[in-house]
């Protein structure tokens, strides 16, 4: 029963870290832990718990968040050309 205590102490300060910084680091570590505590609440081992909990971790922040913030630069980049794009007919406006 304590490790279901640990992994909801982990995965709130991982969110709250996530909150503040908003860097897509953080909430892999919060994913990680509610599966760490999903098989807490099981009964499995704590070893077994820490395991899944780095390695899911790992997996996550290495390969996921990589593609994750390949994507959001994608949008970001859309975004600003469109906001250009704007600006352009604004001053084509302006002009005539």
């Amino acid at each position: 029963m304590p490790w279901i205590y640990v992994w909801l102490g982990i995965s709130f300060a991982a969110m709250i870290v996530e909150l503040i910084t908003c860097n897509m680091f953080a909430i892999w570590v919060m994913a990680s832990g509610l599966v760490a505590l999903v098989l807490a609440s099981c009964s499995v081992a704590w070893y077994i718990q820490l395991i899944v909990f780095a390695v899911l971790t790992a997996v996550l922040i290495l390969l996921v968040r990589r593609w994750i913030n390949a994507g959001l630069k994608k949008l970001a980049d859309k975004k600003k050309a469109k906001e250009e794009i704007s600006e352009d007919k604004q001053e084509d406006n302006i002009e005539q």
